[in-house]
């Protein structure tokens, strides 16, 4: 008996397994909305793929991106000599450096129109 009442004054807490193996993935971000919402969307890289993948929850939408808008640059054809670095997830989009010997490039990816902007950065 005592130990039955003990159980009920513990408190657990179950967590679901994500839909996929976390191990997976090269690069894993939620989009967060505004404070005390839940996310929005997410973005990730597999480590099977170096394009970079947005999904928005709300619109339903997934897309992925490897051409680097007009710079030339493929994160999927150029991969390894092209790679995205310091990938930054907000609100506002997903910002990163797009990375390669000859070039380097200041990405951005509008979230709300799901499209990529990448202008060089001098280096």
């Amino acid at each position: 008996m005592l130990k039955n009442l003990f159980l009920l004054g513990c408190s657990f807490s179950v967590f679901a397994s994500p839909p996929e193996n976390i191990n997976n993935y090269e690069n894993y971000q939620l989009i967060k909305g505004p404070a005390k919402y839940a996310a929005v969307g997410r973005m990730y890289q597999l480590k099977s793929d170096p394009c970079i993948y947005l999904e928005m929850f709300k619109a339903n939408k997934t897309k992925r991106f490897c051409q680097l808008g007009d710079s030339g640059m493929d994160l999927e054809k150029d991969y390894p000599s092209v790679y995205a670095a310091r990938l930054t997830v907000s609100l506002g989009g997903i910002a990163f450096i797009a990375a390669a010997p000859w070039s380097e490039q200041q990405c951005n990816i509008d979230i709300d129109k799901f499209e990529i902007y990448c202008k060089p950065t001098g280096r």
